[in-house]
């Protein structure tokens, strides 16, 4: 019994890192070049934003499926008769739990500079748009 439960933690523990380094290994989008003479810098800067919004958005994915997996991971320590065998998926589940939350954090990290950056953008257009007007 022991050995079927100590197969079932590492097969949790493998899928968790396995969800883990198949983001890691996803190809990320290329922000194009900066040092294009025809680039417009706001579309550029909006090309960057949306790869951040996706960016966030796949962490976001991630991170649901990680706290999917600790609650099942909680669920199945329940069941373990051997308290030390239970003690330890507990233990992992915390574990789990801490890097889950570093990673909320740093999504709302994030989603803060993406929120300033397009504050600045508007700032910037809304600059450019409004003409100096002329007191005399």
């Amino acid at each position: 019994m022991k050995i079927s439960q100590l197969v079932l933690l590492m097969v949790i523990t493998a899928t968790a890192l396995a969800q883990e380094n198949q983001a890691a290994a996803r190809p990320h989008t290329k922000s194009p070049p900066r040092s294009l003479a025809s680039c417009d810098c706001e579309q550029t800067w909006d090309q960057l934003i949306q790869v951040q919004q996706a960016e966030l958005t796949d962490l976001n994915n991630e991170i649901g499926g990680l706290r999917a997996l600790t609650t099942m991971l909680r669920s199945d320590a329940g069941t373990v008769p051997d308290t030390n065998v239970r003690d330890a998926l507990q233990v992992n589940a915390d574990m789990w739990e801490t890097h889950i939350s570093n990673l909320q954090k740093h999504v709302v990290r994030l989603q803060g500079l993406i929120e300033e950056e397009k504050a600045k953008q508007q700032i910037q257009q809304h600059g450019k748009t409004s003409a100096p007007r002329d007191y005399r």
